[in-house]
């Protein structure tokens, strides 16, 4: 009959419908994730809501934890950008120059179009100076004199370079 065609012809449509859907919710659902991922995302998570709950220090102290752990697997101790940038900072500003450097590369390596990657190279140039990395320092002003467009942070640059440059001439005399 029509009618039982119809019916039969829905039943299929709607089948198919359910089908697809399934199929869209398979692909957003997280994937079983092994113990170690799961630890990684805890410990990063427990760095984020630090910083977003204005605990600095404490968020220091977590990432200090999550790179232990975790530093080697790429792109576990990177956070979105905006909270990897407030936390570099701190812990530059905190004196944790260690950690900040970290933070800082990993920063420049994460998100290698961003805008600011010019200052950020500069930041981090300071650390590695501090920390005597001084062929480190080198590199990263030198990429910075490129990147950055702002003419008088680019003096700041070059200003910086001549110095890191007469120090290692200095230091290999």
């Amino acid at each position: 009959s029509p009618q039982a065609k119809r019916r039969r012809e829905f039943r299929a449509a709607v089948a198919g419908v359910e089908a697809k859907r399934r199929k869209k919710i398979a692909a957003v659902e997280p994937k079983k994730e092994d113990p170690e991922s799961a630890a990684m995302a805890a410990k990063r998570a427990e760095v984020s809501t630090a910083i977003a709950e204005g605990k600095l220090d404490e968020a220091g102290d977590r990432y200090a934890e999550l790179v232990e752990s975790f530093g080697d697997r790429e792109g576990a101790a990177v956070l979105n950008r905006r909270a990897q940038y407030t936390h570099a900072g701190h812990l530059y500003r905190a004196g944790r120059l260690e950690l900040a450097a970290e933070a800082f590369g990993r920063y420049l390596m994460a998100f290698p179009t961003d805008d600011e990657r010019g200052e950020i190279g500069l930041l981090l140039s300071r650390v590695q100076r501090a920390l005597g990395r001084l062929d480190e320092a080198q590199g990263l002003l030198e990429n910075a004199v490129l990147e950055l467009g702002d003419p008088a942070l680019k003096d700041v640059a070059l200003g910086e370079l001549e110095q890191v440059r007469a120090e290692l001439s200095a230091k290999g005399a």
